[in-house]
């Protein structure tokens, strides 16, 4: 590893003694580079704790800029392999809910096959926290809605995912085809954090209608057991729910007028992609396209 690289591994680690042990370094040989970055620039970088270590204030304002220079690196390696027509090393995804667990296992299964020395790293999180990775150079590329979308991410749309209500069987709007946003205002409802599933808030307050939210979580299996148990009506993302078994006393229905948000993958605009999230962002385009059924 560079110099760099390795103060961007302690810095992640919060350890010396950790991160000498995820690069396989002695914990001496990684002191010793701190040591030698601290000397060329005049000041620490870290500040050394019983429990670890931590950036110090300089530390922290050149941290970006060390980040910086190991990203370049990379791009420097992948067009190296571009040139020679391989594709190796490892790819940071950023995934909201539903793409890792829908989406992901199919494409990393076939994206494999095609270039087989790629390895991965799934970071998980909001839309808006997926943006902020991909903004701070942490994640190669990331599933995201289109809004909101950060100015520095260029966002390829890859699907429309629809809202659906979930309900008892002893619901009222059960009984219906398809059923309005009024049909359901005064129910107690259940919604994932609007950050994991932006959109929900929005849709309500777009027809002026004020919802009774009951509860607000991040675990959709959790929350499809306590409208099982009567606590009250949910809506989800068609893509949150895709997978999951619902229980019998539970049925869905689509809006009478449909409410969608828009999936894609996001990365960072104006600079040369590293030659692997280039491929993988545009595999993932073709595959997703190429689907009937998602």
């Amino acid at each position: 590893m560079n110099k760099y690289s390795m103060i961007i591994k302690v810095y992640e680690a919060g350890s010396i003694s950790k991160a000498a042990a995820q690069t396989s370094y002695s914990q001496s040989a990684v002191s010793q580079v701190i040591s030698s970055v601290e000397g060329e620039l005049g000041f620490p970088l870290f500040k050394r704790l019983k429990t670890g270590v931590t950036l110090t204030e300089e530390g922290k304002k050149i941290l970006p800029a060390f980040q910086n220079i190991a990203r370049e690196e990379e791009n420097i390696r992948q067009t190296a392999h571009s040139i020679t027509r391989s594709c190796e090393g490892k790819l940071t995804i950023g995934s909201i809910p539903g793409v890792s667990r829908q989406w992901l296992p199919d494409i990393i299964k076939n994206f494999s096959e095609v270039y087989p020395k790629v390895t991965y790293e799934l970071v998980h999180g909001s839309a808006e926290n997926i943006q902020k990775e991909l903004c701070e150079g942490n994640i190669d590329c990331g599933f995201t809605t289109l809004y909101p979308v950060n100015n520095e991410l260029e966002f390829t749309p890859l699907q429309e995912d629809e809202f659906l209500i979930l309900l008892p069987k002893e619901h009222p709007a059960a009984k219906m085809d398809t059923v309005a946003l009024e049909d359901i205002a005064q129910s107690p409802l259940l919604i994932t954090d609007k950050g994991l599933d932006s959109g929900i808030p929005g849709v309500f307050a777009w027809k002026s209608i004020i919802p009774n939210i009951y509860l607000q979580g991040r675990d959709v299996i959790g929350m499809i057991r306590m409208i099982e148990n009567g606590l009250g009506i949910g809506v989800f993302s068609g893509l949150s729910l895709a997978g999951i078994h619902l229980p019998e006393q539970i049925v869905y229905r689509k809006f009478r007028e449909p409410y969608r948000r828009t999936v894609g993958i996001s990365v960072r605009k104006n600079q040369k992609q590293p030659f692997i999230t280039e491929k993988f962002t545009e595999f993932t385009y073709e595959y997703i396209r190429g689907r009937k059924e998602l």
